[in-house]
């Protein structure tokens, strides 16, 4: 399953122009600045839990993270039974994040440790 994190907030972004919160990444968005984890984190667990529900293979969030602070958070994610979190890379020092279930693994190196295990 892939999970697009721009296309998801675009979408929701125009659903929801009006809020508050819109505004708020609206302005962040315009002004080239990064959403923190407590903005996106709303928008990419749903993806995480319905791909657990459907039973996909996996989930692929494209998108997150970008920066160090969202790294830091995934880290700390509760993950449902059976699913790793791993950090893949496609270039050298390019990293991307992807939630894996089960044991679809391809291209993915630098285990990310398990939430409380050191």
């Amino acid at each position: 399953m892939h999970y697009s994190v721009g296309d998801g907030l675009r979408a929701w972004m125009r659903k929801n122009r009006s809020t508050v919160l819109a505004t708020e990444i609206q302005s962040k968005l315009d002004n080239q600045g990064f959403l923190t984890s407590k903005e996106l984190n709303p928008f990419i667990y749903p993806a995480i839990r319905d791909a657990s529900n459907t039973g996909a293979a996996g989930i692929l969030i494209d998108g997150y993270p970008r920066c160090i602070e969202q790294l830091e958070s995934a880290r700390s994610w509760p993950s449902p039974a059976g699913t790793q979190q791993r950090q893949c890379a496609e270039l050298e020092n390019q990293p991307r994040f992807r939630t894996v279930v089960g044991d679809y693994q391809r291209e993915c190196k630098d285990e990310i440790p398990t939430p409380g295990a050191r």
